[in-house]
Parts: C-alpha cells; sequence; structure tokens
C-alpha cells in the first residue's frame, strides 16, 4: 500500500509545475527522505524515475478513462434482460458470486395489485363498539405472535384465514400477538411496533395513485391519528416506526389533501414524539436506549433496529435546527458502526452496556436470530438501511462506509444462498442450517429499498448495487420464479408472505415487508 502511495504521489507531481516538484522536494528534505536526498546527487536516476512515473501516470489515465465509462453506463431502470456479473461491496472481504437475472418487475401491476389489497382491507376493518377512531384506530394488519427474544414458536397452527390483529405489547422487547379465525382486521390501540407500517402505506398508495383514490388519504389519516398518544412515550424507542412512518409519511406524500394546519400538526407530532425519544438517551453510553426502562442503572440494552428509529431525531433536528437531536442521532448511529459490525461485515442484534460507564457487558447477542453469534438477516437489513439513511442526513463518510460494509455481507449471503438459481431472497438467518432455513421476505424488501438510495451515493458501485436491487424486486414479484413469494389472495389481505421465522408458517405475512416492498417499487419507478 505504501509503494501504491508513493506512486500515486510521483503520478500527480509529475503533471505539475517545476515549483510543484521543488515543494515536494523540500518536504522531502525536511523530513530527512533518503530516496529524495539521493535526487540532488544523481540527476540520472532522476530523469529515470520521471520517465517511469510518467509511464504510469498514462497507464493509470487509460485505467480511469476505462471505470469512467463503465459507471457512467448506470441508470435508475433496468432493462429486463439486465444482466449483471456483481462483487463484493466495501469491506469484509471476499468478492459475491454473480447476481444477474433476466426477469423484468412490473411495477405498474405490483401497484395495481397494493391498491386491490388495500381496498379490500379498508372494506373489511371493523371496529369495536364504543371506542372513538383517535382512542382506537391502528391495526397490526398482520399476523403476529409472542416470544420473539426467545424464539417461541406458537404449538397451534394458524388457520388458512387472515388471523385477527390484536394489540402488541410496546415493552420493547418486540413481542408480537398471534389469533386465529377471522377473516377481518380489527380496529386496535396504536401501541404495536408495526402500528405505523399500514397508515405509512396508504399514504404512500394515495400518491402513487396520484391522489385518484383520496379513500387511502381518509383512511391513512384517521389511522395515523390514532398514532397521536405516541408522541409522550417514553417507554421504547419503536416511536421512530410508529410515529414517523404514520406522520412522516403523511407529510412526504399527503400533498393537497393535508391543508397548512393539518400540516403542522404532523410537524408538531414528529417534533413532541422525537423529543420524547431522546429521553432514552444516555450520554456515558452514547446512545438512545432500545429495550428496558429508562431509569435502569445495571443494563443498556440496545438493538440495531434502533437505527431505523433515528431518522425521526433527524428529521425533527432539521425541521427545528436542533443540534442536541442531531448529535444524539449521529452518536447513537456512530456507536452502532463501531460496536454492531464484525470484521467480516455481518452485525449483532443486540449488544448491551453498562448505563454507568458506558462499557460492553455483552457484545454477542441475537435473540432474534438462529444462535448467539449468528446474522438475522432482517437485522441485516436494518444496517444497510439504516447507515444509508444516516449518510443522507449528515453526508459523514463514516456512515457511507458502514453501510457499504454491511451492504458488501448482505450481498455475499445471499448469492451463496441463490447458488445461481436467480433467488435473491436471503434465509431469515445467514447461520441457520439447513432444515431451518427459513426465507424471508422482510429482509429482502428493506435492502431492495435501501440498496437504489445507496447506489447514489456511491457511483463506483451504481451499476451492481441497482442491479442486485432489481434481482431482489423481481425474486419476491415473480410468480413463475423458483419461489412465489406472493401472499395468497383468497386468505390474506396482504402482499408478500414467507416470514415464517415470525409464526412457524411459509404463509406468514408481516407488515414490513410490504411496507418496504412498496417503498423499493416507488423508488425504482421514478
Amino acid at each position: 500500500m505504501a509503494a501504491s502511495i508513493r506512486v500515486s504521489l510521483w503520478c500527480r507531481r509529475a503533471r505539475g509545475s517545476k515549483s510543484s516538484y521543488t515543494a515536494m522536494y523540500t518536504r522531502a528534505r525536511r523530513h530527512n527522505c533518503v530516496m529524495y536526498r539521493g535526487l540532488r546527487r544523481n540527476f540520472y536516476i532522476w530523469v529515470a524515475l520521471m520517465l517511469t512515473a510518467l509511464g504510469c501516470c498514462f497507464w493509470g489515465q487509460a485505467k480511469a478513462v476505462t471505470l469512467s465509462s463503465f459507471s457512467s453506463s448506470s441508470s435508475s431502470s433496468l432493462p429486463s434482460n439486465h444482466v449483471i456479473n456483481t462483487a463484493a461491496a466495501g469491506g469484509g472481504g471476499g468478492g459475491a458470486a454473480a447476481i444477474t437475472t433476466t426477469t423484468a418487475v412490473d411495477t405498474t401491476a405490483m401497484l395495481a395489485l397494493y391498491e386491490s389489497q388495500a381496498e379490500r382491507t379498508l372494506k373489511s376493518i371493523t371496529k369495536p363498539s364504543g371506542l372513538t377512531d383517535v382512542e382506537a384506530i391502528a391495526t397490526e394488519y398482520t399476523v403476529e405472535y409472542t416470544g420473539c427474544p426467545s424464539k417461541t414458536k406458537p404449538s397451534s397452527s394458524f388457520s388458512s384465514g387472515l388471523a385477527t390483529a390484536t394489540t402488541a405489547s410496546s415493552s420493547g422487547n418486540n413481542s408480537r400477538s398471534s389469533s386465529s379465525g377471522s377473516n377481518v382486521y380489527t380496529w386496535e390501540t396504536g401501541r404495536g411496533w408495526t402500528s405505523g407500517f399500514y397508515p405509512g402505506m396508504l399514504w404512500m398508495l394515495y400518491n402513487a395513485t396520484g391522489g385518484r383514490s383520496p379513500d387511502f388519504a381518509r383512511a391513512a389519516a384517521t389511522l395515523t391519528a390514532g398514532q397521536a398518544p405516541q408522541e409522550n412515550n417514553t417507554g421504547t424507542h419503536d416511536v421512530g416506526f410508529m410515529v414517523y412512518d404514520s406522520f412522516g409519511k403523511g407529510l412526504e406524500y399527503g400533498g393537497n389533501f393535508l391543508d397548512a394546519n393539518t400540516r403542522a400538526r404532523y410537524s408538531d407530532a414528529l417534533v413532541k414524539t422525537a423529543h420524547s425519544l431522546a429521553m432514552r438517551y444516555n450520554p456515558v453510553v452514547g446512545m438512545t436506549r432500545s429495550w428496558g426502562n429508562i431509569d435502569d442503572n445495571t443494563h443498556f440494552e440496545v438493538i440495531i433496529d434502533n437505527l431505523m428509529n433515528l431518522e425521526l431525531l433527524f428529521q425533527a433536528a432539521r425541521a427545528t435546527q436542533n443540534a442536541t437531536l442531531r448529535d444524539i442521532a449521529v452518536n447513537t448511529a456512530l456507536n452502532m458502526g463501531r460496536h454492531w459490525i464484525r470484521p467480516d461485515g455481518s452485525t449483532f442484534h443486540l449488544v448491551v452496556f453498562d448505563p454507568r460507564t458506558g462499557s460492553v457487558i455483552s457484545r454477542s447477542g441475537t435473540p432474534q436470530g438462529y444462535a448467539v453469534n449468528s446474522t438475522w438477516a432482517r437485522g441485516q437489513a436494518w444496517g444497510v438501511y439504516g447507515f444509508t439513511m444516516a449518510y443522507r442526513y449528515t453526508k459523514d463518510p463514516r456512515f457511507l462506509a458502514f453501510a457499504q460494509n454491511v451492504t458488501s455481507y448482505y450481498l455475499r449471503g445471499v448469492s451463496s444462498v441463490s447458488g445461481g438459481g436467480g433467488d435473491y431472497v436471503p434465509h431469515w438467518d445467514f447461520d441457520a442450517p439447513s432444515n431451518e432455513a427459513y426465507k424471508d421476505t422482510s429482509a429482502a424488501a428493506i435492502v431492495a429499498s435501501a440498496l437504489q438510495e445507496l447506489a447514489q451515493y456511491v457511483p463506483s458501485k451504481s451499476e451492481e448495487y441497482l442491479a442486485a436491487a432489481h434481482a431482489t424486486l423481481a425474486s419476491l414479484t415473480d410468480p413463475s420464479g423458483p419461489y412465489n413469494y406472493a401472499a395468497n389472495p383468497s386468505a390474506s389481505l396482504s402482499v408478500l408472505s414467507h416470514c415464517r421465522h415470525d409464526c412457524d408458517t411459509d404463509g406468514c405475512v408481516v407488515v414490513e415487508a410490504d411496507y418496504f416492498l412498496l417503498e423499493a417499487l416507488l423508488r425504482s419507478g421514478h
């Protein structure tokens, strides 16, 4: 590496003026460099070195032209016969197998499916009597179960019908509740960590349809209103998911449906919730707490999902010019990059700190993955998305390096799973044994969206990232592929299935898979 740097220095200086060389030589004398001191004594050596340097520059210039030509050919929309040979992105070591696809992604058909499913959903929702819209409005919209932290699965089988959504715990342990037997949704208090996703999807659909479906906006506004009580919730970091993905998406996609007063109220909701989340920040640890009470002085638990909730802080800081909120988000994300990413680019799920000293108590936790030191695919996806998002708000190159590193591992992992078979949906854990290697469409959807943004920030890898995003979308949406990941429309109102880790059946649906697939499709169409 040192030799390479010296050659590069010679290439740059050889194109400079005599004064450039003199300045370089003067610095060399100051540092007692033997090589440059010898130039003064031997003119012929100087000439030989200069000729070598010029040759190096011509070679480097030609190489740069070739790489530049390759990079400039990338575009945001890939043809249906697009076949790209990719390598692993950024650190982590080792190259990925070729990521190829010849399958088109029919974005129009997929958006039509989302519209159809949303229309059916809004017709089927029933509200218990005695509850006002604001008190109990947000539905979990998914088959759910309790026991993610201990990986406990329900023993009873789920019915073929869509399970009635039930209230999920807001204690911060990522629990879901299971029930079965009903083919309709019920309205529940918006306390579950996923409760912001469905109103966010409706806001995105309203925008994607050009406002021709005001029912989507009206339903989104009603469901968003149900998240208002979370403004003062200091009991979980997931208020980022719950409030930003509802109120925040309303601001982003609500358009003319929202008047000035409503927009002001939505903005105020984001800022108030951001301050509530900031209450979970510990300056000694340098992060916001994920799980546990804010006054717990023995254990400070943080999970990689925490990255996603930081967008609430970044956005509120930008809107109000509040440097403290921004610093909290930056510090949290930086420390997650330092403590969560393993040397090969994989990530832990949970790291536990001592809240009094900031020291690490345990960095070997993957409670939602297969084993202590395994790599949970959805957690890895949170890393790809979260570090990319942090770079968007800060342009800090450290976040870009983190994003590329975790992306490198993810792409190698899905390439290994695919084995050249054209399916780029990962197993729920990259280290799960073959008899428990269930597919996880939620991780794939999250990464398909994130890669399209990351491609904008890394021109040298733009082609690779866009190709991987396209191949992932093709895998998720192609009914004739190796897997058919679509949910059964006669039994479910969702779009994707195959989140078996969440409820022990391949037909399991989780709302985050649908949410991020929709976002990825919209990004690919613009």
